[in-house]
């Protein structure tokens, strides 16, 4: 996946949509890395309840975001089958938690709707696009945590760079 910022030269947008039990969620491809199998994760203490703990990615420790609690849905056990986004969230490499990642929708700029008008203020939905059978919220990876959780996550060791 190529990584862009922002409209392409066609007025575009790349999403990397991804579902958590039916429901779809997007985030930005220019923020993705790469989509990786899940994998084993190591508790982290202190951490907040959003964090699953950390992932070995090839060496380096890599904090793993509970998608599937930040957007409400119920908990269940890590599943081999499910997939982490690998995303810059920020200054910070973070690991989503996904049940998988299904495509890389290409979205007319023009397109994306300011959430406000949608949804209650929320610091990480970036953008509202509607799409022909329902709506797709995209996430601004880099305000998932709040200014808190990020600081307990740093607390607590898991400031993967």
């Amino acid at each position: 996946m190529t990584r862009t910022e922002g409209p392409t030269p066609t007025g575009h947008v790349a999403v990397v949509v991804c579902r958590i039990d039916a429901t779809r969620y997007g985030v930005r491809a220019a923020d993705v890395e790469e989509i990786v199998r899940a994998a084993a994760v190591t508790p982290l203490p202190g951490a907040p309840a959003v964090i699953l703990g950390l992932l070995n990615l090839r060496g380096a420790p890599v904090p793993v975001l509970d998608a599937r609690r930040r957007f409400g849905h119920p908990a269940r056990a890590l599943d081999p089958g499910e997939q982490f986004v690998i995303a810059r969230a920020g200054g910070r490499r973070v690991a989503l938690r996904v049940d998988a990642a299904e495509s890389l929708l290409e979205v007319a700029a023009d397109a994306i709707d300011d959430p406000r008008r949608h949804v209650a203020a929320v610091a990480h939905v970036a953008g509202v696009v509607a799409l022909d059978d329902g709506l797709l919220l995209v996430h601004d990876v880099a305000h998932f945590l709040s200014r808190a959780e990020a600081e307990s996550l740093d607390a607590a060791g898991g400031a993967a760079a």
